[in-house]
């Protein structure tokens, strides 16, 4: 199980909560800091945590079938985070794997990607890259009784992330809760200065840009603003992913079928804007 001693977060699901991206995280990340040069034993987790509906998904499925067979890795990470439920997954796979695990974070490692950072031997940040922790963030819905259950699994999670980082940094966890709270984004230095880091990259990090990352971070906005009028997230995936076979029209015609609430104006442009 790893070389260091790390604790397993146990996290219940839930069908009424569903954790996504915090727009101040997907503003900062920049996909573009992918790595030059990589081999078969560095996992790249360059996108977002949960998407499972790009051609380099960052989902528990994928980590695991990358695990089989491998021993020392090295895990590549700049994303915005995602779902806390997969970065959990992810990071209980990576806690078991019982050989060293270092981690590289050549950009963002935001929200529930900074959980999956955690669970390296090393975690090694780049030149001019950021970690980011806050408590958990998402949609819920259903009855009060559905709701009090979501603010209870929430706070479950967060005291389990808290825990995570308190063990990692030897901090307090009264320290911990405090910045999580305030949802605090470290740059290499502070990281490494309270523990969340064990040290900086011995050099900088070749990167390469990925217009394929770029997208996904345009898709992740549309999604979240679609998210935002209260479509459900499999309807905003439905709308993005029939857009290129069903072009809608200014007017929101290939919206009728989950009956649009706002002018979508400014989001087809985005769209738009994807095809070139």
């Amino acid at each position: 199980m790893s070389i260091r001693k790390l604790p397993e977060i146990q996290a219940k699901q839930s069908k009424n909560i569903s954790f996504d991206l915090r727009e101040d995280a997907l503003a900062h990340w920049q996909p573009e800091k992918c790595a030059a040069a990589t081999n078969a034993d560095t996992l790249e987790l360059y996108g977002i945590v949960g998407d499972d509906w790009s051609d380099t998904p960052i989902t528990a499925h994928a980590v695991a079938e990358f695990l089989q067979g491998k021993q020392d890795i090295t895990v590549s990470i700049n994303s915005a985070g995602g779902s806390y439920f997969e970065g959990i997954a992810i990071y209980n796979l990576l806690r078991a794997h019982p050989h060293k695990i270092t981690v590289q974070v050549i950009g963002d490692a935001a929200s529930a990607a900074s959980v999956i950072a955690m669970a390296g031997d090393e975690i090694l940040m780049g030149e001019g890259t950021f970690m980011m922790i806050h408590n958990c963030w998402g949609y819920v819905i259903g009855n009060r009784q559905d709701l009090a259950q979501s603010i209870e699994l929430m706070a479950e999670i967060d005291s389990a992330m808290a825990d995570l980082y308190t063990a990692q940094t030897g901090k307090d966890k009264a320290e911990i809760i405090k910045m999580m709270d305030d949802e605090t984004w470290l740059n290499a230095e502070n990281a490494i200065e309270q523990g969340f880091a064990t040290g900086k990259l011995p050099e900088k990090v070749a990167t390469e840009p990925d217009p394929n990352q770029a997208q996904r971070k345009a898709k992740a906005q549309i999604e979240s603003a679609l998210r935002a009028q209260g479509f459900s997230r499999g309807q905003s995936r439905e709308i993005l992913k029939n857009y290129k076979t069903a072009p809608m029209s200014r007017a929101g015609s290939g919206l009728n079928s989950v009956k649009p609430r706002a002018d979508y104006s400014q989001i087809l442009e985005q769209l738009n804007s994807l095809e070139h």
